[in-house]
């Protein structure tokens, strides 16, 4: 009687052999049929903010790239807790996406009591795109740039305040990172929001903010407010004579980051297929000049360097929170 025997591939048994060959018949399977149905991109803002912007960019031209709905669920509160959660406990099938903010890579650092873990629920897919703060003053603030800001400080130690959207908000921490780089002491003004801390600055009741270009940028342009800086590594076409605070201040960079990722155990060809296909969008010339004139600049890439991405950003903010002794209150 003859005798048959499964080859043995890269050293596995027979019996791993047919389990590997059936997981991947699986997946060209999922692959194959996906999606089917629409998908729900999960943003965890209400509506109108720089997250909801992208994601609703995206979800249009991802819409005719998949020939399947791509709906916007704007589900807010918890800084991005609630909404998140949602996509962590729903099924792992690419049909539930989750939109990534600055928020995500800052929560780490400020909650010990988080209900996941961004790296290790989560499946990177790609970074979408990343954008700069601008540091807008108050018109009668005697400071023309960072470095007589910085002097303005260094004069009046603890008298300088400044704005944000709350406490450990991308905002603030930009200004926790510019201070301690700076070496600096100046006051943070916590707001229940960026626009009321923007309408103080044009009152003159905080020196300084850092703020998206898109809220800033009118006030600049009207003369109500001077841009100093943005926070990014480079110059922005939306602004292209506002120098960086790194032109000043060596290796300062606080950008923030946006993108997507799905709830791990994702199946891989689900992963790649809408890594290609929103990647093929973010690199459409249409997309970059949309988010280009709002300061964005997009980024793109495989799901390992977004995860890398992660990592780092998670990293230096968490050292940015604890060495400024920012508590949540």
């Amino acid at each position: 009687m003859i005798k048959f025997r499964l080859p043995r591939l890269h050293g596995l048994r027979p019996a791993r052999c047919l389990a590997a060959l059936a997981f991947a018949a699986l997946g060209t399977a999922a692959l194959a049929a996906y999606p089917d149905r629409p998908i729900r991109l999960v943003v965890p803002f209400p509506p109108g903010g720089p997250n909801d912007i992208i994601a609703r960019l995206l979800s249009e031209k991802l819409t005719g790239a998949l020939g399947k709905p791509v709906v916007i669920d704007n589900v807010p509160g918890g800084s991005t807790i609630i909404g998140t959660r949602q996509v962590a406990e729903a099924p792992a099938d690419g049909y539930t996406v989750l939109m990534v903010s600055p928020s995500h890579v800052i929560n780490p650092g400020l909650r010990s009591d988080m209900p996941y873990d961004l790296l290790r629920d989560f499946a990177p897919v790609i970074e979408v795109a990343v954008s700069p703060n601008v540091l807008a003053v108050n018109s009668a603030t005697p400071a023309k740039n960072v470095a007589e800001l910085i002097a303005l400080a260094k004069a009046h130690p603890g008298e300088i305040n400044y704005g944000s959207g709350g406490t450990g908000t991308a905002t603030h921490l930009a200004g926790e990172l510019l201070c301690s780089m700076a070496g600096v002491k100046m006051n943070h003004i916590p707001y229940k929001g960026d626009a009321q801390a923007t309408v103080d600055l044009l009152g003159n009741q905080i020196s300084w903010k850092f703020g998206t270009i898109l809220s800033i940028k009118q006030h600049v342009d009207a003369g109500r407010l001077r841009a100093l800086a943005v926070s990014g590594p480079r110059r922005v076409p939306a602004m292209p004579n506002v120098p960086t605070v790194a032109e000043t201040i060596p290796g300062f960079d606080a950008t923030s980051l946006y993108g997507v990722m799905v709830p791990i155990r994702t199946p891989a060809p689900i992963v790649e297929r809408l890594n290609k296909e929103i990647g093929k969008i973010v690199a459409s010339e249409s997309f970059r000049k949309i988010l280009s004139e709002d300061g964005a600049e997009v980024v793109g890439g495989t799901p390992q360097q977004f995860g890398q991405n992660l990592a780092q950003a998670i990293d230096k903010w968490k050292t940015v929170i604890r060495n400024a002794g920012i508590k949540l209150q």
